[in-house]
């Protein structure tokens, strides 16, 4: 019943992906404004360009995002089949140990 071509266990999210560029937008078009020097603008242009590409990188690394719309729903079925597998396990057991505690009846 269980397919192996689905993956069991989801990858952890990356708490520390950030894809906020506004704050350095802003700093770049104040720059423009104030008429810094071009070595300064220069800097902040190529930082941005750097948190765009690790942007990239971390979108590259995320689980499933190559996977097709009809393969996310094939891991998510196989997902669900596998949980309520275990849910049926885990009450078959727990109803056994009930049944072993209780007293005999007379």
């Amino acid at each position: 019943m269980m397919n192996e071509d689905v993956p069991i266990i989801a990858q952890e999210v990356n708490e520390s992906f950030n894809v906020t560029f506004l704050s350095e937008i802003h700093e770049i078009l104040s720059k423009l404004e104030v008429g810094q020097d071009i070595d300064s603008l220069t800097n902040k242009v190529k930082e941005l360009i750097g948190k765009f590409d690790q942007a990239k990188q971390e979108i590259a690394a995320t689980g499933g995002i190559d996977s097709t719309k009809e393969r996310q729903e094939t891991v998510l079925k196989s997902l669900q089949q596998q949980l309520q597998i275990k849910r049926q396990v885990i009450e078959k057991y727990q109803n056994l140990t009930l049944s072993r505690n209780q007293p005999p009846t007379l």
